[in-house]
């Protein structure tokens, strides 16, 4: 089974497959296209993430299951979901 993670991203609900790979980065997986990434941390609240050989610093700010970030000059909201129950899962008796 291939580890399953899902979150918002500004308003919208996303699912992505992770596996982790040998070179320490991980491949992910949305719909049918796949994406080679890895990340460096550069100090305190910044990092560099990979995505397909290309870099991209990325400052951001988490506090429980969100994250804000500032990525290419635009900000973001992301809420992790993947242990949330998903929609529908409501015990009804």
């Amino acid at each position: 089974m291939i580890p399953q993670i899902r979150f918002v991203l500004d308003d919208e609900t996303v699912e992505l497959h992770v596996v982790a790979t040998q070179a320490g980065g991980w491949r992910i997986g949305h719909g049918e296209q796949v994406v080679e990434a890895g990340a460096d941390i550069t100090s305190r609240n910044n990092v560099t993430v990979n995505l397909d050989g290309r870099a991209h610093r990325v400052c951001y700010a988490a506090c429980g299951t969100i994250c804000y970030f500032v990525l290419d000059g635009s900000e973001h909201v992301l809420i992790d979901t993947t242990y949330a129950p998903a929609a529908g899962a409501c015990g009804a008796g």
